[in-house]
């Protein structure tokens, strides 16, 4: 559902991750990522890559 929203509101190769103890690395596009906590465990990381 996130990616989603994001692709209709920016545009399209929006990746979503949602979960609890994952790592990742990645490559995205210039001020196109975000990565944040929700309710302490609960990590959100959303990019863009073309």
């Amino acid at each position: 559902m996130i990616k989603e929203t994001m692709d209709k509101k920016f545009g399209a190769s929006w990746h979503a991750v949602v979960g609890e103890g994952f790592g990742f690395e990645l490559t995205h596009e210039m001020k196109n990522l975000l990565y944040m906590f929700f309710g302490g465990n609960m990590a959100i990381c959303v990019w863009k890559c073309s």
